[in-house]
């Protein structure tokens, strides 16, 4: 079966239950941590790992005319001859991680060929670097993929076999450790991102469902086209409001849950800078008189210090517009002022109180 994830996969790398919930906080802008491998080399084998260990794909003498058949190559003879050995020999351990992957419970074969790929890629660029030569470096990337297509067509007999030997194994006890790429996202962030998670107690990748809280978002790269670990997608982020303790709703990333029917579920808030806002009225409360003032309350970003258009709101009515001068009725009694506040008319921002209710002017008329 030729399936066109392998090459999504490579495109991409060019241009880049009923069990108890776990929740994982937001990671720091202020302290990204370091890139981790997606695949750790300190994994535990699997003990079904040799029911999936044939990685041979096409042999070395038929590479030449399947990179034909399948995908335009023209590879050379002389070059496979040389050079299939060193290479299927650095193939070796990347298979033996892909064994590993299809002998633990839940991954299906196209998971692991997917999560292995971008391993078999990059060992052209570190035997075969395009600085030295581009002519090896590209024979190598063509061999590779042809290998690579190879390996994939045999998949599911092995995959299937490795997933009956897993069923008749014990559990590895392990919950999901799960993180993001980026570690942090800007709100205004058009990109890819990337959710991975592996079994804690094994170190194996984990094939797991990622949905969004009221949110439906599709992931090409996935042959299934939904949301799931180790497959980017790309994610312009949206928020949801919270009720908070002054009566009225902050921003929150979205939420996110992580689910794989043989761990627990992880729920997370998508790691995204959540837009500040900063507000000033002119003239402040201090200075407001009973009965009519014009007032302008300034909204602004904390970043990038633009103008936000908001809606000012004087107790549950509109008063008027951010940046915008409007008629404030200021009550005698200080006691029976309605409390002022700014609400983000496109969920871009948190609410804010302006004048708490009952305390608006200390001046006099």
């Amino acid at each position: 079966m030729i399936r066109s994830t392998l090459a999504t996969s490579l495109v991409l790398l060019a241009s880049l239950s009923t069990l108890p919930a776990q929740t994982t906080p937001i990671a720091s802008a202020t302290s990204l941590p370091p890139p981790r491998e997606h695949f750790p080399s300190d994994y535990k084998v699997s003990a079904c790992a040799q029911a999936a260990t044939d990685c041979t794909g096409f042999a070395p003498d038929k590479i030449k005319g399947a990179g034909k058949s399948f995908l335009g190559f023209k590879l050379s003879q002389e070059w496979i001859d040389e050079h299939s050995k060193e290479l299927l020999a650095a193939f070796a351990p990347i298979c033996a991680k892909r064994a590993s992957c299809m002998g633990t419970l839940g991954n299906n074969f196209l998971f692991c060929d997917d999560i292995v790929t971008p391993e078999l890629v990059a060992v052209c660029d570190v035997r075969f670097p395009k600085s030295k030569s581009m002519y090896d470096w590209e024979e190598c990337s063509e061999f590779t993929q042809t290998f690579a297509l190879g390996v994939d067509q045999q998949a599911m007999p092995l995959g299937d076999a490795a997933q009956a030997c897993a069923a008749g194994q014990p559990r590895s006890g392990g919950t999901m450790d799960v993180w993001i790429e980026p570690p942090v996202i800007s709100p205004d962030n058009k990109g890819y991102i990337t959710f991975y998670a592996i079994d804690t107690a094994t170190h194996i990748p984990i094939a797991a469902e990622v949905r969004f809280l009221n949110e439906i978002v599709f992931a090409p790269a996935n042959p299934a086209g939904t949301m799931a670990t180790y497959y980017p997608f790309k994610y312009t982020p949206k928020f949801r409001r919270i009720p908070n303790a002054e009566g009225h709703t902050d921003l929150a990333p979205s939420l996110v849950t992580i689910e794989s029917p043989y761990h627990p579920k992880v729920t997370l808030n998508l790691p995204v800078k959540v837009p500040q806002m900063i507000v000033e009225m002119n003239p402040p409360a201090a200075r407001l008189k009973p009965g009519e003032n014009t007032v302008t309350i300034s909204a602004r970003d904390a970043q990038s210090g633009k103008a936000v258009e908001a809606r000012v709101m004087v107790g549950d009515r509109w008063g008027g517009d951010t940046n915008k001068p409007f008629k404030l009725l200021v009550p005698k009694r200080a006691d029976e002022m309605p409390e002022v506040w700014v609400t983000s008319l496109f969920d871009r921002y948190s609410d804010q109180v302006v004048v708490p209710k009952g305390k608006a002017q200390t001046g006099s008329r």
